[in-house]
């Protein structure tokens, strides 16, 4: 295993990723040989190198842009927190490219456990996640998307990548009418997550109305830009057409730290009340 390793270190030092890959990957299968060739009972876990040989794996195979290998790479990874770094980084890569499609057809089933972080760590982890940054809770899950067990907690690989992408999209800039969560509505709309699209365009809505992106408007409205108006009424629109694709009883959102266009707070947003938001716009259009 370690000839292999030294070997694969200086392919990729030269630069030549597909040959690195083959030894990543016959070290990995030596390491599988040794592992058997071992006196351990079934419950033994894997060598300690293993979780590395797949993480470089998959490193390998983002830098050749082989989208399925890597999931694959990702989904192999026996170390769990290593295993969703590497769909994070995934999703974020094939979100930068424009490969939704690519993101869609991947199975994001399942989770993985990984220890449970100190308090310190787990604050500030939940701080990322608080309703301070996630002003909505569309679907009713908890904020990250976890479980506990004792000292090990449960993180769902579909919950992750919601997360990721979100915050992707929050730390991109909106200027000139850009809608950096277009790619996630559509994500959510094909896994039939209806609220959950609807909540990203109101996501967006609110930081055109926040201010963000205003440049002095005397009527007290913070989207001046004609630019700005329209982006704003297209999310709109879009979050009302995902909001009537659901049953009667499920056409509404609960929000946090939610203002309407005339800066009053909204506890719940259903189809009227976009509606109304839609005709407040058309006047500044």
């Amino acid at each position: 295993v370690d000839y292999y390793k030294t070997i694969t270190l200086l392919l990729r030092r030269i630069g030549n990723a597909k040959a690195a890959a083959k030894f990543t990957l016959a070290a990995l299968t030596q390491s599988a040989v040794e592992a058997n060739q071992k006196d351990s009972n079934a419950s033994s876990p894997p060598f300690d190198g293993e979780g590395k040989l797949w993480t470089t794996l998959f490193e390998i195979f983002m830098d050749l842009k082989m989208w399925p290998e890597c999931y694959v790479a990702a989904m192999a990874n026996p170390a769990g927190t290593a295993s969703l770094s590497a769909v994070h980084t995934l999703a974020i890569a094939l979100f930068e490219e424009g490969k939704v499609e690519e993101l869609c057809r991947m199975p994001l089933i399942g989770g993985r456990y990984i220890n449970n972080p100190p308090a310190a760590v787990k604050n500030t982890t939940d701080a990322a996640t608080s309703s301070s940054a996630r002003p909505m809770d569309h679907d009713g899950a908890t904020a990250d998307g976890a479980a506990g067990d004792g000292d090990k907690l449960f993180r769902w690989y579909l919950k992750e990548v919601e997360n990721a992408l979100l915050w992707h999209c929050d730390h991109s800039s909106i200027e000139n009418g850009t809608n950096p969560y277009l790619p996630l509505y559509a994500f959510h709309t094909h896994l039939h997550n209806h609220k959950g699209a609807a909540g990203v365009m109101l996501r967006y809505s609110q930081r055109l109305n926040s201010g963000e992106n205003a440049r002095g408007n005397p009527s007290g409205m913070n989207p001046a830009h004609l630019s700005d108006v329209r982006s704003h009424r297209r999310a709109l629109t879009l979050a009302h057409n995902s909001l009537a694709l659901l049953p009667i009883d499920q056409q509404w959102i609960l929000t946090k730290n939610i203002q309407a266009v005339d800066g009053k707070d909204v506890p719940i947003v259903d189809l009227e009340h976009l509606r109304k938001q839609r005709k407040a716009l058309d006047a500044y259009a």
